[in-house]
């Protein structure tokens, strides 16, 4: 039984041929990740990086899911004020930024490991078709972003299950 706690891109066996280069591609992989990031928040919000994130050093790890009568977003934002968020709705889209401001009052302390991350962040959804982004509420609690869509009435799930055949 595999090791729970064992990446699943490793190896179980630490001596086994490729190990390293699978670290590295790994890597080499997150850092391509935030380069389209950067380029795209650069070029504008009418574009979007694969990873669906704009460039950002504060973690805006995100859950978006869809019911029968809204779709619902929640954003965990961990150690940022509600006076420092700000949700953008409109034409199929929905944006969340805000600002991680560093609260640190101590003088004279020298840090030598700071793993906090701090500052301006962003994010930009695409809604689905037959929601309405006009009509969005927002409600932060506990570092939670809940942002709740409603759908147009009349409309449904644009998604569709497709039949899979087998050989």
């Amino acid at each position: 039984m595999p090791n729970v706690l064992e990446p699943r891109h490793e190896r179980r066996d630490p001596a086994a041929a490729g190990t390293r280069e699978v670290h590295a591609l790994t890597s080499l992989q997150e850092r391509v990740n935030r380069l389209f990031d950067e380029m795209w928040l650069k070029i504008g919000t009418q574009h979007h990086g694969f990873s669906g994130r704009a460039l950002s050093h504060v973690p805006t790890d995100a859950d978006l899911g869809e019911g029968k009568e809204d779709l619902r977003l929640e954003i965990d934002l961990p150690g940022v004020d509600v006076e420092d968020l700000e949700v953008l709705a409109g034409d199929g889209e929905l944006t969340v930024r805000g600002e991680k401001k560093v609260q640190r009052q101590e003088a004279g302390r020298d840090y030598h490991l700071e793993e906090r991350t701090y500052g301006a962040f962003a994010r930009a959804f695409r809604l689905p078709p037959g929601f309405d982004a006009a009509r969005a509420t927002a409600d932060y609690r506990n570092g939670v972003l809940n942002i709740t869509i409603p759908r147009i009435p009349g409309t449904k799930s644009a998604v569709k299950k497709v039949l899979i055949k087998g050989a």
